[in-house]
């Protein structure tokens, strides 16, 4: 849960000065859900703990990332 909250702190970073130059219509990820990511059969973590690379996870719960989007795409 840690990472998750590191994860969000570095998107909303990164998002507040893509908003800073321009409002994007539009934030896109590489999908939605944990659950149906593509991106451990291809990047695995040296750890050997599970990717979350998503908003959401395993089970459509939103992490903290969700919450950073949703922050800066509502105003």
């Amino acid at each position: 849960v840690t990472r998750d909250a590191i994860v969000a702190a570095k998107a909303q970073t990164f998002l507040k000065a893509v908003f800073a130059g321009a409002r994007p219509t539009l934030v896109c990820t590489w999908g939605l859900s944990d659950r149906y990511t593509w991106m451990p059969m291809w990047f695995k973590r040296r750890d050997g703990l599970p990717g979350r690379p998503l908003p959401l996870d395993r089970d459509f719960n939103a992490k903290p990332m969700m919450s950073a989007l949703s922050s800066l795409l509502a105003g």
